[in-house]
């Protein structure tokens, strides 16, 4: 866009326009095609935009006594092609010269006329004739004033000058610099650095106070979910699916400062725990979170290692020669190092041999590897050392200007965030109980509360006592042993009836009430996606959430409920959870068992 703080006016256009168009069709023909594709494209924007012939535009350059008909011929030859610029050219001078003051017939006018059919008068010359056979004033004043040139000399061109009064009054745009780059406006304008996209554009490394626009962002949406009373599965969920999208676009443009990942994993944390941006203790410490579920954890990324995977698209890009504009500029001055990069079969030469293989080869450190090469073959000194006759040994391999073919460690050779990703983290062993708890019909917040019994994070009274606490650790269901873990799950004659139970509806004889042996007899012969096993791991971890929030409840002066009401409770929520999941061939393989959880509904279908 043309602007400027003075309001240019049209007679200034097509000095700049002709020059727009030269530089569009270098780049036509650029060798990079991202910058060949790009110039193609606005060029035709342009032709749109200028269209056969820009008139007015044109005619308002001949009325700047700097321009007049020269600047004309001169530029048009850039903008049209060699055939069409001189008809242009002369479409423009015929426009000029055509009058646009019209006459009124009066007495003497038709007696002037009259004479000059009968006599031979010399025609008199128009101001536009007296105005374009006089020379071009030199453009040597970037300041000058076209209108007061043309009031200067107002006497001189009475009628010319009143036209020129209502052509150059035309502004080029009709949005002042002020107004298009002012603080109010779309466009700020000041100095680096500025936000596009929401982040910084910078010259420099990236700091903490340039990422507080993501840290607030992240606040905001935990404080407007204060007051929503969420359980640990629903918090889960909002960090795994909008607190982790929010920082996204930054971890695949910037390498984050530590100062924020450690600030924005700490307000995760603390949101996971406690609903808030408050310090709370966690139940389980954040390394073992952000771990994939088949190995114990929940299944978040630690962002400093997602950072990294991420922003190594770039290299990849690089590489792989993406069309993109800093690619084609990184390309004009990347070369291939000698000693540091993989360009040999061995690999890096510098990692392999050692710097005494540098020494002995009698160069420096840091050439490019085009310095061994003359005239498209190698040209490497003589070997002074067992190393040096192994590298020159397989040069054959390496084939000189060939295309080189990125390959990235993947299971399709080109990159990819999560495999990268898994490539870099930390891995830990596989928990054998993790398919218990998390499959496609489990019911979330009863999946957390046996996350967290697996992962003995419960806090019972046994392991209270054991921190130090000094109180009853009476157990709140029987009041006549002490509340342990394998009391609580299943001992206790409370929580055994409730076990029982429902493995009778599941058509489980006898049930094992050893915690233990049970969520071995789960990982061992409860495989599969039978409705059988589904319906016993739902009931599973709707049993031991519904003792723990039972448990709870009575810790804190609630009214108590039966075994019936526990039972009938799970009953319906596991009922509807198949119902909603299950299917007509899974019902009809196991009719006892639909009926016992009234799945009927499923038949109708």
């Amino acid at each position: 866009m043309v602007s400027g703080s003075d309001y240019p006016t049209s007679n200034l256009f097509l000095l700049e326009v002709w020059r727009m168009k030269e530089i569009l069709q270098l780049n036509c023909v650029d060798r990079h095609d991202y910058i060949r594709s790009m110039a193609g494209k606005m060029t035709q924007k342009f032709e749109k935009y200028w269209g056969e012939c820009n008139l007015l535009k044109s005619i308002a350059a001949v009325l700047d006594p700097r321009y007049k008909m020269k600047l004309i011929n001169f530029c048009f030859p850039f903008i049209y092609p060699d055939f069409d610029a001189a008809e242009q050219a002369a479409v423009v001078s015929q426009s000029v010269s055509t009058p646009c003051v019209s006459r009124v017939s009066t007495a003497r006018s038709m007696y002037q006329d009259h004479v000059r059919t009968i006599d031979v008068i010399r025609p008199l010359k128009s101001d536009l004739d007296i105005y374009l056979e006089e020379d071009v004033g030199e453009d040597i004043d970037n300041e000058f004033d076209a209108f007061g040139w043309w009031k200067l000399n107002a006497l001189k061109y009475r009628i010319l000058s009143k036209m020129v009064k209502d052509i150059l009054a035309i502004p080029i745009t009709t949005v002042a610099s002020e107004s298009s780059f002012s603080a109010g406006g779309r466009i700020s304008e000041g100095h680096l650095p500025v936000r596009y996209l929401g982040v910084p554009l910078i010259f420099k490394r990236l700091s903490a106070a340039d990422c507080e626009v993501i840290v607030s962002r992240i606040s905001a949406r935990i404080d407007s979910w204060l007051s929503k009373h969420l359980t640990f599965a629903g918090r889960l969920k909002l960090i795994s699916s909008v607190l982790c999208s929010l920082q996204v676009f930054w971890t695949r443009v910037f390498v984050l400062p530590k100062k924020i990942i450690h600030l924005l994993e700490q307000k995760l944390n603390r949101f996971l725990w406690c609903g808030s941006d408050v310090k709370a203790k966690a139940k389980v410490s954040w390394d073992k979170i952000c771990v994939p579920k088949k190995e114990g954890g929940l299944g978040i990324k630690r962002l400093e290692v997602w950072n990294k995977a991420s922003v190594m698209i770039h290299i990849w890009n690089l590489f792989a020669r993406a069309g993109s504009l800093w690619v084609a500029w990184v390309e004009e001055v990347w070369e291939i190092f000698l000693w540091f990069d993989s360009w040999h079969p061995a690999g890096y030469l510098l990692d392999r041999y050692g710097f005494r293989t540098v020494y002995d080869a009698g160069r420096d450190i840091g050439p490019k590897l085009s310095s061994i090469i003359r005239n498209g073959e190698w040209y490497w000194p003589s070997a002074r050392s067992d190393n040096l006759v192994e590298i020159q040994s397989r040069l054959s391999e390496v084939v000189i200007g060939g295309d080189d073919l990125p390959v990235w460690k993947s299971s399709k050779g080109v990159y990819s965030c999560a495999e990268t990703w898994d490539q870099l983290r930390v891995k830990l062993p596989s928990m054998e109980w993790h398919k218990v708890v998390w499959f496609s019909q489990a019911i979330p917040r009863h999946a957390f509360i046996l996350w967290l019994a697996l992962r003995d994070a419960l806090v019972i009274k046994e392991k209270m006592c054991s921190w130090g606490f000094f109180g009853p650790s009476v157990c709140m269901f029987c009041y006549g042993c002490n509340e342990s873990w394998g009391h609580l799950f299943f001992d206790c004659n409370f929580s055994r009836q409730i076990w029982r139970a429902l493995m009778s509806i599941c058509l489980i004889p006898n049930p094992s009430v050893d915690w233990e042996e049970v969520i071995r007899w789960f990982v061992k012969d409860l495989q599969g996606t039978s409705l059988k096993a589904t319906a016993c791991r739902l009931s599973l971890a709707a049993v031991v959430y519904h003792l723990w929030w039972q448990r709870n409840a009575l810790l804190h002066g609630n009214t108590p409920r039966t075994e019936e009401d526990i039972v009938s409770q799970v009953k319906r929520q596991v009922g509807s959870r198949l119902l909603a999941k299950g299917s007509k061939q899974s019902v009809t393989k196991n009719l006892a068992l639909a009926y016992n959880w009234n799945l009927q509904g499923l038949l109708d279908y």
